[in-house]
């Protein structure tokens, strides 16, 4: 079996690609898979704070953004402020 640092390693590596991908796809106007892919990193870990960082720009930047959808981009603003201090 792998060890944990090995798994660490891999965890921070895909960690590294979705925050590659969700910046690809905010760059060409796809914010609803770049959110997507945030949630994908998230579920891996939720001590990334640029993901969640991602993740509120991709809500926030759709055509369909709702109030309700504002309002949890806020919500992962203020939990990455709070990842990134700690």
């Amino acid at each position: 079996m792998f060890e944990a640092p090995d798994i660490d390693m891999r965890k921070s590596l895909l960690c590294q690609i979705y925050l590659n991908l969700s910046a690809a796809y905010m760059k060409t106007h796809h914010y609803s898979l770049a959110e997507r892919v945030c949630n994908d990193g998230l579920s891996l870990t939720d001590m990334v704070s640029q993901l969640y960082f991602r993740k509120a720009q991709a809500m926030s930047l759709r055509k369909d953004c709702t109030l309700d959808k504002l309002t949890e981009a806020k919500r992962c603003i203020t939990i990455a402020i709070e990842k990134r201090s700690s």
